[in-house]
């Protein structure tokens, strides 16, 4: 367990490194994408509201791409599925630009409308 006083700096640092993998790994090389999973999910409790919401912002963008980048390599053969995996790419880089602009702007991402918060009772 990190026993570490928050840092602000040292958590950007990491937000912008699980940034920097996703784009690598959307170049077709799935190890930087899953390197950068894990470092969401060790930080995304640990990181402050801001910081913490754009890692919860990457882990949904990486499952919910690899479910719509799962269907449409199993429709690739039926030449819908060129057309999910477009779409599926460019949602994927409209995620890091917009979750990149937002950290920039040191503003917090959305949470998922499925996401139970302590506001939503």
């Amino acid at each position: 367990m990190d026993n570490r006083p928050f840092d602000a700096n040292r958590e950007r640092e990491l937000v912008v490194v699980a940034y920097a993998l996703y784009v690598v790994g959307f170049f077709g090389m799935l190890a930087p994408s899953v390197l950068a999973l894990g470092l969401n999910y060790w930080r995304r409790d640990r990181s402050g509201s801001c910081y913490g919401s754009h890692h919860r912002w990457m882990i949904r963008t990486f499952w919910w791409g690899v479910l719509w980048a799962a269907a449409g390599l199993f429709l690739f053969f039926a030449l819908l599925g060129y057309a999910v995996l477009i779409v599926v790419s460019i949602w994927w880089v409209y995620r890091l630009i917009r979750g990149v602009l937002a950290l920039v702007d040191e503003e917090a991402m959305p949470p998922s409308p499925l996401q139970v918060t302590s506001h939503s009772a």
